[in-house]
């Protein structure tokens, strides 16, 4: 029988070709990258759940040769498409990154944050459970769960969350966890932080921030940069360092498995912004809009990732300036 995973130790690339693999959220930031990184490793086609709406271009998608890909239409607050979509594929493995990521929107939207974060993912477990029941999960939650912490937050940190967004994330965590549990589903969840790269989600902080300054240097708009509160402070990583993790996650995780993933570059906002006026030569004049700023904010996530980094021998290798540098290409790119 062909080996489903990796030996410890080894490359990813050892993933047996007849793999049936899954992605939801393919089509986004996240889970492009990830799609690259298992055709990388050699697996092919790669089946992406890709919501009904989604079914014109997909920008982020649209470098892979379409015979690499196996799309299959649907929506997770919709059972029954999530339910013909697990039958269709019977995946070996699931990567979940699907999800409502943006945290000011979801304030204006909780309730289709919780449908689609919550509610999505228990569609999604209840038809693996159903249909699929070997195969194995891995459930991408967030560091947002946890909330403000004045010191360093690992795993056994409380969970206070401040956002719909959170709130959405955490009970889809929760809802992993006892399917996990309730099931016997072979399953394991992602505590991630902040990620950046290429294809950023233009919403997102330091994406909005570079998609600014490429408009300014390419269409010439007056020189004033939108942004919100400036003291938060995140601990970020590359989204391609990120998806590595994933995958040797997958590989080596057991079931019930609660990991922090994270990276090492713990940055202010203002540093960020520091950072991007280094970066080009505008000198662009700084607007606080009162429209991004949020109900309340999460001040500090500064996360260990200590445990996931010794058990399975994972470390992020790409500095932060080096993933913002890559984010504002992209985007100067898209705008040129």
């Amino acid at each position: 029988m062909a080996t489903l995973f990796p030996r410890r130790g080894t490359s990813p690339a050892v993933f047996a070709r007849s793999v049936n693999i899954l992605v939801t959220g393919a089509t986004g930031f996240v889970g492009s990258h990830l799609v690259d990184a298992l055709l990388a490793s050699g697996v092919t086609p790669i089946h992406c759940f890709v919501r009904w709406h989604s079914t014109g271009e997909r920008p982020n998608l649209a470098h892979i040769n379409p015979s690499h890909l196996d799309i299959h239409y649907g929506d997770l607050t919709d059972p029954w498409s999530t339910r013909k979509i697990i039958q269709s594929v019977h995946p070996d493995q699931l990567y979940h990154v699907a999800s409502h990521t943006h945290v000011p929107y979801s304030y204006g939207a909780p309730t289709a944050t919780l449908d689609t974060n919550a509610q999505g993912t228990i569609n999604l477990l209840e038809a693996v459970r159903t249909y699929a029941k070997d195969c194995k999960i891995l459930v991408v939650s967030s560091g947002e769960v946890y909330g403000h912490h004045d010191d360093i937050i690992t795993e056994h940190s409380a969970l206070n969350v401040r956002s719909p967004y959170g709130l959405g994330k955490l009970a889809e965590d929760r809802a992993a966890y006892m399917y996990q549990q309730a099931y016997g589903l072979n399953l394991v969840i992602a505590r991630s932080f902040s990620q950046t790269g290429p294809r950023k989600f233009v919403g997102l902080v330091d994406s909005f921030w570079s998609w600014q300054i490429a408009r300014m240097e390419t269409q010439g708009i007056p020189p004033v940069l939108a942004h919100g509160l400036l003291t938060p402070i995140r601990t970020f990583c590359d989204v391609r360092d990120m998806v590595q993790a994933y995958l040797t996650y997958m590989a080596h995780g057991r079931a019930g498995d609660v990991y922090n993933i994270c990276g090492n570059d713990v940055l202010s906002m203002s540093d960020i912004l520091q950072q991007l006026q280094n970066m080009t030569s505008i000198k662009f004049a700084l607007f606080k809009d009162p429209r991004l700023l949020r109900p309340t904010d999460v001040m500090m996530l500064r996360p260990s990732c200590e445990p996931f980094m010794q058990r399975f021998g994972w470390k992020p290798v790409t500095p932060y300036a080096t993933s913002l540098k890559n984010l504002l290409n992209y985007w100067r790119s898209r705008l040129a």
